[in-house]
């Protein structure tokens, strides 16, 4: 893998999001950002190709929600 990793552009160190200005979670994603690189600095590519267990490891993927036409406005039900 070559070049700068980054989950959003305000982790980048090229900021050119519209949001920047405003943007509440800027200061997290960039410490998400963070925690991922330093975990693949530390695995190397022999070891990206082990398979890993998940015993023990939730697989199973979140609820999806959804808002239903003609409710409020943040309100959600399970879709």
């Amino acid at each position: 893998i070559e070049g700068p990793i980054a989950l959003t552009e305000c982790s980048s160190t090229a900021v050119q999001c519209d949001q920047e200005d405003s943007c509440l979670l800027q200061g997290n994603w960039q410490r998400i950002n963070q925690a991922v690189m330093k975990a693949l600095e530390e695995l190397s590519l022999t070891e990206m190709t082990v398979p890993v267990s998940t015993d023990g490891v939730r697989t199973d993927t979140l609820e999806f929600y959804r808002e239903t036409p003609g409710t409020p406005p943040g309100a959600r039900t399970e879709g």
